[in-house]
């Protein structure tokens, strides 16, 4: 499976939290999505966690090693969020959804704003769609535990 067959199946949300004071933060694009890489269709629906019957396991590692190259950060500034994967029913198949933290101390505001990005907390997401909203929900509850 190449890059490109890969992405079209997956998809990943960034955030970074806070050692000291557990603020939890997401990557949101210039385009306002916090879900990369291309945004879901509007009748898409993320799937009840016990309904949920992929057809394919796969690692969130290709996304994180493309993503920190295209964000221009060192390897291992991202790291995957195992105990959280969602999956998206959308009309060309079913998406997973993985979740990846920044491991810098601070969450890299200048970097990120150069690439036309921003950090947003949960409560500046309300004008998300639908689906990132519930996938934004369920991976806060994750985080926090």
């Amino acid at each position: 499976m190449n890059n490109n067959e890969y992405f079209e199946k997956a998809s990943i949300l960034l955030y970074h939290k806070q050692a000291t004071s557990a603020k939890t933060v997401f990557f949101q694009t210039a385009d306002q999505r916090v879900c990369l890489f291309e945004p879901f269709p509007a009748n898409s629906k993320v799937q009840d966690p016990d309904q949920a019957d992929p057809p394919l396991v796969l690692h969130p590692s290709p996304l994180i090693v493309d993503i920190e190259y295209w964000l221009h950060l060192d390897k291992g500034s991202l790291l995957a969020d195992t105990e959280y994967t969602e999956y998206v029913e959308t009309p060309g198949g079913l998406v997973t959804v993985f979740l990846a933290r920044f491991t810098h101390t601070d969450p890299p505001v200048d970097l990120i704003r150069s690439r036309g990005c921003r950090f947003i907390s949960i409560t500046e997401a309300r004008e998300l769609p639908p689906v990132e909203l519930e996938l934004l929900r369920r991976a806060y509850t994750c985080i926090l535990g």
